[in-house]
C-alpha cells in the first residue's frame, strides 16, 4: 500500500485569482442601492409605498393646517375674554355710575330743606333758644348734615376764596374788579358730591380787602354759637 501524498497549502497567486470571484458573487446576492431594492420588488409592493407616502405627507399638511388653527382659536380666546373682562370692569363702573347719579338726584331734592334748615335756625331770636325744642330742631339739622356727608356730600368753601366759576356762581359784585377777585359773602351754600359740583355756591364777589389790624378784627358768630350761647343764659 502506497503513502498518501499531503495536498500542499495554495499559493498566493490562488489566493488572488478566487477572491474576485467570491466578492462578484456577494455583490449579485445583495443590491448595492435602496432604489435597486426598490426595483427588485413586485410592482403591486412599489405602488403601495408610493400610496402610503403620499398619505404620510397629506397627513402631515393637514396636521400642519390643525396646528395653526388651534393657534388661531387660542389668540380668539384670549382676545374673547380680555374683551369680556373689560365689559365686566366697563358694565360695574357704568352701574356704579348710574347709582352715585340717582343719589345725587335724591340729595339735590333735599338740598332747599336742608337750607330752610339753617335759614330757621338763624332767624330765631336770642332770647328763644334756650326752648328744648329748638335744640332738638337743630340736632335733626346736624344728624341731616351727617347722612349726607356719608353719602360723600361735602360743602363748598366760598367766603375768602378766590373766585371759581367752576364752584362759584356770583350773583353780586362789589367794587371795580380791579386786582384779585374774591368771594365776599356766600348767598347760598353750595356743595359736591363724590368730586363733582352737586350745587355751585351763589356769591358776591368783589376785591380783596387790604388786611385788617388784630385789634380791629371781630369773631364772626355762627347760628351754632349763637344757639348755644342762648342755651348757657337759660341755664342762668
Amino acid at each position: 500500500m502506497m503513502p498518501r501524498k499531503k495536498r500542499s497549502a495554495p499559493t498566493d497567486a490562488e489566493t488572488t485569482a478566487t477572491a474576485p470571484a467570491a466578492g462578484a458573487s456577494a455583490t449579485e446576492a445583495s443590491p448595492a442601492t435602496p432604489a435597486a431594492a426598490e426595483a427588485a420588488l413586485p410592482p403591486d409592493v412599489t405602488e403601495r409605498l408610493a400610496a402610503l407616502e403620499q398619505e404620510q405627507d397629506r397627513l402631515q399638511h393637514e396636521l400642519a393646517d390643525k396646528e395653526t388653527r388651534i393657534h388661531e382659536l387660542r389668540d380668539s380666546l384670549a382676545r374673547t375674554r380680555a374683551d369680556f373682562a373689560n365689559f365686566r370692569r366697563r358694565t360695574r363702573e357704568e352701574q356704579e355710575e348710574q347709582a352715585k347719579f340717582a343719589t345725587a338726584l335724591l340729595v339735590a331734592e333735599l338740598l332747599p330743606i336742608l337750607d330752610n334748615f339753617e335759614r330757621a335756625l338763624e332767624s330765631i331770636p336770642h332770647e328763644l333758644r334756650f326752648f328744648s325744642w329748638l335744640q332738638g330742631i337743630d340736632l335733626i339739622h346736624q344728624m341731616a348734615r351727617a347722612v349726607l356727608t356719608k353719602q360723600g356730600v361735602t360743602p363748598i368753601d366760598a367766603v375768602g376764596k378766590p373766585f371759581d366759576p367752576n364752584l362759584h356762581e356770583a350773583v353780586l359784585r362789589e367794587g371795580d374788579g380791579g386786582g384779585e377777585v374774591i368771594v365776599l359773602e356766600e348767598m347760598q351754600k353750595g356743595y359736591m358730591m363724590y368730586n363733582r359740583v352737586l350745587r355751585p355756591s351763589l356769591v358776591k364777589v368783589g376785591p380783596k380787602p387790604a388786611p385788617a389790624s388784630a385789634e380791629n378784627q371781630e369773631p364772626v358768630a355762627t347760628a351754632e354759637d349763637t344757639l348755644r350761647s342762648g342755651e348757657t343764659g337759660a341755664h342762668q
